[in-house]
C-alpha cells in the first residue's frame, strides 16, 4: 500500500473513532472526565500527525481539508499542551471531524471497509 494511502487511512480511522467517542461520552462525559479529554486530544493528534506527512500532490486532491489548521491543531497539542483549549477539542471533535469524514471518507473509507 502506498504512504500516501496509509496516511489517509490513519485519519479517516482516527476521525472515525473521535465521532464515536463523541456519541458515547456526549458533551458531559467529555467536561468531566480528564482522561476523555485527553484521548479525544491523542486522536487529533494522529489526525494532525498523519495530516502533516501527506505530500502537497495529495493535499490539493483534497482541497476541502483544511490541512493547515490540523497540522496546527497538532502543533499546539505536542508542543505547547499547556494552551490546550477544550472548547476547541470539542468543536473540532463535534465539527470538523465530520467535515473531515465527508471530504475523505467516500475515497478513503471503502478501502478500511473491505479489509
Amino acid at each position: 500500500m502506498q504512504r500516501d494511502a496509509l496516511l489517509l487511512i490513519h485519519m479517516v480511522e482516527h476521525a472515525r473513532a473521535s465521532r464515536d467517542a463523541v456519541a458515547r461520552h456526549g458533551r458531559p462525559g467529555f467536561d468531566d472526565d480528564v482522561v476523555v479529554r485527553m484521548g479525544f486530544s491523542h486522536l487529533l493528534r494522529v489526525i494532525g500527525e498523519a495530516a502533516r506527512l501527506v505530500p502537497d500532490e495529495t493535499r490539493a486532491r483534497y482541497a476541502a481539508v483544511p490541512w493547515k489548521q490540523i497540522v496546527g491543531m497538532r502543533h499546539i497539542i505536542v508542543h505547547e499542551y499547556f494552551r490546550i483549549d477544550y472548547d476547541v477539542v470539542w468543536n473540532t471533535a463535534t465539527i470538523h471531524i465530520p467535515e473531515l469524514l465527508t471530504a475523505l471518507e467516500p475515497e478513503i473509507g471503502p478501502q478500511i471497509d473491505q479489509h
